[in-house]
């Protein structure tokens, strides 16, 4: 395939009779970045790409929760830390390991860290997302929600809420190494909600869901909430 340099795409685009404007489409998944990416491998606007980092403040890293940071995100995070650039990292598609994959909350805590150490180790400015449902969330938003019940500092309830920290809901205490009856903050305060939301509305457990979303301060829109009264599998498709 030929491999064009940065200076020849320049030269072409300053003949604007030979413009073409188009688009790639297909079904989801079905390679059209990669193929883009084989025509102009991304790495060859390396420069470009160097250029528009130093007009940035901030970088959205926007990482598939089931396959991880790949090779080109890696790519682009060093060159946003030569630039000493902030990173907000959004792990994207938990609707697909949920419904999908079907993992258990343990695994998805453990996945989550992972892809927070590869981006940064010092911890970035994290959130997750299910883009398919758009809705998504911080451990901010949950920190807040049971700040009253904790009476904790905000900062210090959202480190509970991540890492090695645990709580017993028989003992009422956290630790940090663990134990019987012990489980990972985020596992019981942020996805255990988040998976018995889930379970409630495709088993149409309508006083289960109401509940759990007024818990979680979630409002539906009207098309939503005629979804969720006909039949809540339809809602989470």
């Amino acid at each position: 395939m030929v491999n064009f340099t940065v200076d020849q795409i320049h030269s072409l685009m300053d003949k604007k009779k030979n413009i073409r404007n188009m688009s790639v489409i297909g079904h989801v998944d079905h390679r059209k970045s990669t193929l883009t990416d084989s025509l102009v491998c991304h790495v060859n606007f390396s420069s470009e790409v160097t250029a528009a980092f130093r007009a940035t403040d901030d970088v959205l890293v926007v990482v598939d929760c089931v396959s991880g940071v790949g090779l080109q995100t890696e790519t682009v995070l060093r060159k946003t830390i030569g630039e000493r650039i902030k990173s907000i990292l959004f792990i994207s598609k938990m609707d697909h390991a949920l419904l999908q994959l079907k993992f258990q909350q343990e695994d998805l805590f453990q996945t989550f860290q992972r892809i927070v150490e590869n981006v940064d180790p010092r911890k970035a400015t994290f959130g997750f997302s299910a883009d398919l449902h758009g809705w998504a969330f911080t451990l901010k938003e949950f920190a807040e929600m049971y700040g009253s019940k904790f009476q904790i500092e905000l900062d210090k309830l959202m480190n509970r809420l991540w890492d090695e920290n645990f709580f017993s809901s028989t003992e009422k205490k956290w630790s940090q190494t663990g134990g019987e009856g012990y489980l990972h903050g985020f596992c019981q305060f942020v996805l255990d909600p988040i998976f018995r939301l889930f379970k409630a509305i495709i088993d149409c457990k309508k006083y289960q869901y109401t509940q759990l979303l007024e818990k979680l301060n979630i409002k539906l829109e009207d098309d939503d909430r005629d979804k969720l009264e006909e039949g809540g599998k339809s809602l989470l498709e």
